[in-house]
């Protein structure tokens, strides 16, 4: 399974697709040819967020890893890194829309002002998550979390986060809050399905009308 953040490095340039982190989902948008006479064209790479980021995104932190066994004759290890790294640096300038940040249990703050997907489950440390355009937030397993500001998000996972308090999701159709034990207001009026068991009994929910709420 290819990972956040993937790339497709050839000769003389690199790519990466803006809705997905497969690598033929990359070759495919390019219309790239994987093979040749001379065996392989390409190289597919993964750069990922490592437990040793602190303030997201710390590109440097990142772990670097090639995902293929037959490389390209012109391959120079050092070289495709190299290349890989800038590759992460600009696509960091134009803005993630995908923030994949699982178990990158040291981190304190994330902001993904472009995201329009999050999943930062298992951030034991993580206390602020900004993502203003995300449709999809995964915080679930988020002990630390205090604020959640994601007003565009359909989904909103945040099973386990016992510091949060309050829960904002005005576009939420689905909300799951299980085991927020000092959650004490949810507000998602569009919501069809809240989950809410193991929260506090006085918990105020908010949810469209004629809405399953379990609890």
């Amino acid at each position: 399974m290819c990972e956040f953040a993937s790339f497709i490095i050839t000769k003389d340039r690199e790519f990466w697709s803006e809705t997905d982190n497969s690598h033929t989902t990359i070759i495919r948008e390019n219309n790239l040819h994987e093979d040749g006479p001379r065996g392989p064209n390409i190289i597919q790479v993964e750069i990922s967020p490592t437990n040793k980021i602190k303030v997201w995104p710390s590109l440097k932190a990142w772990a670097y890893k090639v995902d293929q066994d037959l490389l390209p004759e012109w391959h120079i290890p050092a070289v495709t890194e190299k290349r890989a790294r800038a590759a992460l640096d600009r696509r960091a300038k134009i803005g993630f829309t995908t923030v994949d940040a699982r178990g990158c249990t040291n981190l304190s703050e994330l902001s993904a002002p472009k995201a329009t997907t999050v999943d930062a489950s298992g951030c034991t440390n993580l206390s602020e998550l900004s993502a203003p355009e995300v449709g999809y937030v995964h915080a679930s397993g988020c002990t630390n979390l205090s604020e959640l500001s994601a007003p565009k998000a359909t989904t909103v996972y945040a099973r386990g986060c016992t510091n949060l308090s309050e829960l904002s999701a005005p576009e939420a159709t689905k909300v799951i809050a299980s085991g927020c034990t000092n959650l004490s207001e949810l507000s998602a009026p569009k919501a069809t399905t809240v989950y809410a068991r193991g929260c506090n009994p006085k918990l105020t929910i908010k949810a469209k009308k004629g809405a399953q709420i379990i609890r």
